[in-house]
């Protein structure tokens, strides 16, 4: 989605689903969505967890900046985006 900002920039909202297929479940599951926005040079990203997966009595947090709640979350880190980049949660079999 991109849209024209009040200053003639454009600003862009992306999304990717995300899906956790592990070992501990007999298919994979759609977790949430993490989301991409930028506007004016700055990026922000942001998570929110599916509601099936909220509602699964075994869901769990993916990251301690990501409490279980259907809003979305932003990280608290300056950088804003290494909460949910980090290579060792890339490959904890979750698909970023």
């Amino acid at each position: 989605m991109a849209g024209a900002s009040k200053s003639g920039q454009s600003s862009t909202r992306e999304q990717v689903e995300v899906v956790l297929d592990a070992d501990i479940f007999p298919e994979a599951c759609r977790v949430g969505t993490l989301f991409y926005a930028s506007a004016r040079g700055h990026g922000v990203f942001s998570f929110a967890y599916d509601r099936e997966w909220l509602n699964r009595p075994d869901a769990f947090q993916l990251d301690p900046d990501l409490q279980l709640h259907s809003s979305e979350s932003y990280p608290s880190n300056a950088a804003g985006c290494s909460a949910y980049s980090s290579t060792q949660r890339r490959t904890a079999g979750g698909v970023f």
